[in-house]
């Protein structure tokens, strides 16, 4: 590179240094400062400019809507699984762990039909009565439905049911991806409070 090339790059280099910081400093004048505090330190995986990026969103962008969320009345797991449906197999082909939690279900619960996490601890040692809602859906198989010496796991409809969509919801065919949205889903009496505290807002 010679001398005239490298003043030159040097020139655009300082030009675009200058207009950006002027940029900023135009922003932190015209904003009042409503936001919150930023972090002392920034994650060192950002670039310098997302990181002025992010303390001035901190800084000046303004407060976040409050959301209120509507009294929703809790529906019964119950109330959404289709005995007739799905795939039913028996529970003395499952695997050891998979039978003590049912066995515990039944002894907890007294009652032959409920609904249990297939997988996990915690929560996932019990069974839960058809008269609660449902647990939280994740984005992989995790609700099976016991009904006495017969299990399976819940349908996509049922599933899609307990989050409060409705049937008319278009869901992928394939079942691990349909799962998957679901699990990844805010229910839609949330969805639409955080939309309409944005719209307000507006």
């Amino acid at each position: 590179m010679n001398d005239t090339t490298q003043n030159t790059a040097e020139t655009v280099t300082s030009d675009r240094d200058e207009s950006y910081e002027s940029f900023i400093l135009a922003k932190v004048a015209e904003a009042p400062a409503v936001g919150f505090e930023p972090p002392l330190s920034l994650t060192p995986s950002l670039f310098p400019h997302q990181r002025d990026i992010v303390r001035w969103a901190c800084l000046r962008g303004r407060a976040a809507p409050r959301v209120t969320v509507p009294a929703c009345a809790p529906r019964p797991i119950g109330d959404v699984i289709d005995f007739g449906a799905g795939v039913w197999s028996r529970v003395a082909d499952r695997v050891e762990a998979t039978r003590a939690r049912v066995a515990r279900g039944r002894r907890e619960l007294g009652c032959d039909r409920f609904v249990m996490p297939y997988n996990g601890s915690g929560s996932g040692l019990t069974g839960r009565s058809l008269t609660r809602p449902l647990g939280t859906v994740t984005a992989a198989d995790r609700w099976a439905v016991v009904d006495g010496d017969t299990m399976r796991m819940l349908t996509v409809a049922e599933l899609r049911a307990a989050m409060g969509f409705p049937s008319s919801y278009v869901l992928p065919e394939q079942r691990c991806h349909a799962t998957q949205m679901l699990g990844n889903a805010i229910v839609p009496a949330v969805a639409a409070a955080a939309v309409r505290a944005v719209m307000e807002a507006a």
